[in-house]
């Protein structure tokens, strides 16, 4: 079984971070959404990858300096295409209404307080399906104010170390190891689930394609997080794999 992750929502076929993509992400049958939440000047948790609303909407200004009505204020649809104009950008509160009791939460936390993303996570009970990836330090605070709450460090290049990836899940502790598939060879993944934890690969640049995914699936991993979900869905038909959702299906007609 393999988790099939959208990388801020189905990018591809709707604008980023917005409801639009997270709808298609769930209609695809994917089992995650990766998405990203920023604070803005007056507090409020929203969603975008980009420190600024600049390359995303119609407007410019850095997130943390705007107040949540300038940033509703913006239209995060019209650079994708007219079909989507008048598309705004998401509170955290709007997106986990979207996404609860129909798929599970990847939340990258870009400029968000951890006690605030908690609170809302508590708010919607999303936090058993959730994982938060982060900086270690906010991933710590995590595990001190929530140890129920999922967590996901990304050593990146440091997976070269032996021993390493199966230290942080045994310590931390943490529940996955995320980074991108060119960091990761079949030792690091065995590593890390003999250590009881569980290997999320993004497939994200030159190896976002079927090569890529297959390269990630024979190495074991448990979850692929990619801008094309349709091809990813395309290589588990072709391999005879179950999916995510499709699996806990089955388990449950049989429970």
């Amino acid at each position: 079984m393999v988790f099939m992750i959208a990388h801020r929502g189905a990018k591809k076929f709707a604008p980023e971070n917005t409801i639009p993509a997270y709808e298609k992400a769930i209609e695809m049958g994917m089992d995650y959404i990766e998405m990203d939440v920023q604070t803005t000047k007056d507090g409020h948790l929203v969603m975008s990858h980009d420190w600024t609303v600049d390359r995303m909407t119609d407007g410019r200004g850095k997130i943390g300096e705007m107040t949540l009505e300038q940033i509703k204020g913006l239209d995060a649809g019209v650079k994708f295409s007219n079909e989507f104009k008048g598309t705004r950008i998401p509170t955290f509160h709007e997106a986990l209404e979207t996404c609860r009791n129909r798929i599970k939460v990847y939340l990258d936390l870009k400029g968000a307080p951890v006690p605030s993303v908690i609170k809302v996570l508590d708010e919607h009970r999303m936090i058993p399906d959730t994982v938060v990836y982060s900086w270690i330090g906010a991933l710590m605070e995590i595990k001190r104010l929530r140890p129920d709450l999922a967590v996901m460090p990304g050593p990146d290049a440091w997976l070269r170390l032996p021993g390493l990836a199966a230290l942080i899940v045994r310590t931390l502790p943490a529940e996955v190891i995320d980074s991108n598939i060119v960091d990761w060879t079949k030792e690091r993944v065995d590593e890390v689930h003999e250590a009881g934890g569980m290997v999320f690969v993004d497939t994200l640049g030159a190896k976002d394609n079927r090569e890529g995914m297959i390269e990630g699936i024979e190495m074991g991993v448990d979850g692929i997080d990619t801008d094309h979900p349709d091809i990813l869905l395309d290589v588990l038909d072709q391999l005879g794999l179950p999916k995510g959702r499709q699996a806990k299906r089955k388990r449950s007609s049989k429970a």
